[in-house]
């Protein structure tokens, strides 16, 4: 992949360096990216997530028809769930049951996540971090 981890041609990722870098490779690096994960590990979910998510998804949905698996209805709902159940510990400060169900890495940092919230950024990007160490939604849900 160009311009990530050891790949980068200069020294650091500033705005300049990156101004050779076009919208086409960047999407197709992330093509990549999702078909070496889905070869590596068979069952990883990849997401991508940007402030216009809907439009990346359908964007990659239509680039990438052969590495694309897209859930049916009830997804939808099952990520919805998930997100509410989150959102209710994490207001109820009990992040534990969070940390345990969705098995992270590393506990939820929640002074840093009151800043982020405070900040306006809100519970959306607390959530994006968390989401990065998710392993099995649908389990989750079961076992809630």
């Amino acid at each position: 992949m160009r311009y990530f981890g050891q790949s980068r041609p200069t020294l650091n990722a500033t705005f300049e360096n990156l101004q050779w870098l076009t919208i086409s490779q960047a999407v197709a690096d992330i093509g990549r990216f999702a078909s070496f994960m889905r070869q590596r590990y068979l069952e990883a979910p990849v997401i991508v997530w940007g402030s216009g998510l809907g439009e990346d998804t359908d964007y990659f949905a239509n680039v990438f028809r052969n590495i694309n698996n897209i859930g049916g209805p009830e997804c939808g709902e099952v990520i919805r769930e998930a997100f509410q159940l989150i959102e209710e510990h994490y207001e109820a400060g009990d992040t534990s049951y969070v940390e345990e169900r969705l098995r992270l890495c590393q506990p939820i940092d929640m002074e840093m996540a009151m800043i982020l919230q405070d900040s306006n950024i809100g519970l959306h990007k607390i959530l994006e971090e968390i989401l990065f160490q998710i392993r099995d939604i649908p389990t989750l849900m079961r076992n809630a």
